[in-house]
């Protein structure tokens, strides 16, 4: 599936605006830009981000930021998925 880009989190990788292609099913590895379905109250958003683990002591996904630069926990039961970008660049 493919997603538009809204935000600057992760400029100069993804710019708003931009296309990226989400293959659902593809694994992921460390260092892998993911997008995470997350669970929010009684809704689910995504975003994208840099995958960097688990952390399997405090039951959390570790993530990364580019702008500004950061790290992100999400605790693993609020996680709905985590999908693979497989491609970007295309602007509309």
């Amino acid at each position: 599936y493919a997603l538009r880009v809204v935000g600057d989190s992760m400029e100069p990788r993804y710019f708003p605006g931009e296309t990226v292609y989400v293959h659902p099913t593809r694994p992921y590895n460390k260092g892998d830009f993911v997008v995470v379905q997350r669970r929010w109250h009684d809704d689910v958003g995504g975003f994208i981000k840099r995958y960097i683990g688990h952390d399997h002591g405090t039951r959390e996904i570790v993530l990364a930021q580019l702008n500004p630069p950061g790290e992100l926990r999400v605790p693993i039961d609020e996680v709905v998925a985590i999908h693979r970008i497989v491609a970007s660049g295309q602007f509309g």
